[in-house]
């Protein structure tokens, strides 16, 4: 006979955790740390299945807090950080509060952030060119490290080539001084293709129909699909701290964003600074956020510090 009691308790959980998450947001919104997707549509069962899962909730979350921190309040270099602690410091209180009516425990707590920098252009109408309109040109220098590279490109804005034939197209170069990886986004006749190049030979492609792609360069997604021959990072000395740059950015449109853990530039002559409007602009971001998860039933107790960094290359 199926165990009704134990559906009911994970059903409870489940509304639990929903209704915890929704005080959150709420709670966020009210404290001006901005959190504007409603994490209860994910709809997960918090401590039902575990440690290790309570754990991945409490990353993705804590994910979500960063990137809504990078994106919306970024003016000042000590504001994303003591935003995403003011919102580690909300979802402990509410989810905790929650799995204590169970009889569980869980407590999470804001250990420490790495601070960086998040590169953005908002302005659709716009090629992908510097402040100055410099269609070549370096984004960043001296990073250790990036993740989150993903863009919105509008394949009408894009140059026609192939993997042998794409010297005009659009192209965002890593390189540690010695090597470059880099990515061509461009429209093959029928697609948007993305090629992947290690010191100028192509690796690899994968494409995407419709009139937009989204492709995320650190991940290896190209549109809703994981791109195996997009391996960021691909021949390069990964202890060496990189470069990162753009050719031929007028021959491509629409949106793009990165976070690297290198400090704003604040220069003006190539990115926009915090607070502007214009694109691209660079602001004040956190790139990584330590958590301690420490989560308690009757027969399981886990304690772990989770690094969160949302987008990293795989």
């Amino acid at each position: 006979m199926a165990d009704l009691s134990r559906d009911r308790g994970q059903l409870i959980l489940v509304g639990g955790f929903v209704i915890a998450v929704t005080f959150v947001a709420l709670a966020l919104i009210l404290n001006s740390v901005i959190f504007t997707e409603n994490l209860a549509t994910r709809g997960e069962s918090i401590g039902g299945s575990g440690g290790a899962e309570t754990r991945d909730i409490v990353d993705e979350a804590t994910g979500e807090l960063i990137a809504h921190a990078n994106a919306h309040n970024n003016t000042e270099d000590a504001f994303p950080a003591q935003n995403v602690s003011a919102g580690v410091a909300d979802l402990d209180t509410a989810l905790g509060s929650q799995l204590a009516a169970q009889g569980q425990i869980l407590d999470v707590r804001y250990v420490e952030t790495v601070n960086g920098t998040r590169i953005a252009h908002n302005d659709t109408t716009q090629p992908f060119v510097a402040a100055d309109g410099s269609a070549d040109w370096s984004v960043q220098s001296g990073v250790e490290q990036v993740r989150d590279v993903g863009l919105n490109v509008s394949r009408a804005s894009l140059a026609t080539g192939s993997p042998g034939s794409c010297s005009g197209c659009f192209e965002v170069t890593f390189s540690d001084g010695a090597d470059d990886w880099s990515v061509r986004i461009y429209d093959d006749g029928s697609e948007v293709a993305v090629t992947s190049y290690v010191n100028g030979n192509p690796e690899g492609t994968c494409t995407t129909p419709g009139p937009t792609a989204e492709i995320n360069v650190t991940t290896g997604v190209v549109g809703d699909r994981e791109c195996q021959p997009l391996l960021f990072g691909e021949g390069l000395d990964r202890t060496s701290t990189l470069d990162v740059s753009i050719d031929n950015g007028d021959q491509a449109a629409g949106r793009y964003s990165l976070v690297t853990d290198a400090s704003p530039s604040l220069l003006g002559a190539l990115l926009d600074g915090p607070g502007s409007s214009g694109s691209p602009r660079e602001t004040y971001a956190v790139y990584s956020t330590d958590v301690i998860v420490d989560y308690q039933t009757g027969t399981t107790n886990y304690n772990a510090t989770v690094r969160v960094a949302p987008g990293e290359p795989r």
